[in-house]
């Protein structure tokens, strides 16, 4: 076996390896859309102000993604307004724009380990601003973290999606037990903006 003149170029083999992961990152990405616009265009829908609800046959768990909150229908009479509610604040305060960028900043980046911290903070920051939404609406705390802890049990349909996730709910019940300022509030709503800049 003979090796090419030169020798082994490995920069090339960074940059075959790179795109390969990046390639695998934008299918499952561009997937996880296409999921989330063929149930919007085929499921059941009704429109409401500026939200449209979606009736989903498959989840367990309500989730939204852009103007769309996915309501499951089995459980369709038992779901509380509160958990609609979370949902609905991640539909008006345009969380999803955060969540598609991070994403395609993913796929760009996948090789930086601290894209992995960014994009799980900035869910958890997006669950913060939901909860707070929902708590202002004089919901009682405890009535809701019960209805959060009920609601967890199923895994999220879509990485694309806001929803209730295992992982991110011990910080968030511990945060709904403190007053967050307005001005935390507002660093955390545009905490992307350093990141985006220094990319």
């Amino acid at each position: 076996m003979f090796l090419p003149e030169g020798g082994i170029n490995f920069g090339d083999i960074l940059k075959f390896c790179y795109s390969i992961i990046a390639l695998v990152f934008l299918v499952r990405f561009l997937y996880n859309l296409y999921e989330l616009m063929f149930k919007i265009k085929t499921d059941e829908r009704i429109n409401d102000d500026k939200i449209t609800y979606i009736l989903d046959l498959e989840s367990n768990q309500p989730y939204s993604f852009w103007n769309y909150i996915f309501i499951p229908q089995k459980q369709l009479k038992n779901l509380h307004q509160n958990l609609i509610d979370h949902e609905k604040a991640h539909c008006l305060q345009k969380h999803s724009v955060d969540i598609l960028l991070i994403e395609i900043f993913h796929i760009l980046f996948w090789f930086n380990p601290f894209i992995y911290f960014y994009k799980k903070s900035i869910k958890l920051n997006h669950e913060f601003l939901a909860d707070e939404y929902v708590l202002k609406r004089n919901s009682d705390l405890k009535t809701y973290q019960h209805q959060i802890l009920d609601c967890i049990a199923t895994q999220s349909p879509s990485m694309m999606a806001s929803n209730f996730n295992f992982i991110l709910t011990k910080k968030r019940l511990l945060m709904m037990t403190k007053n967050t300022s307005k001005r935390k509030v507002k660093i955390l709503s545009f905490a992307s903006v350093p990141f985006i800049l220094s990319a």
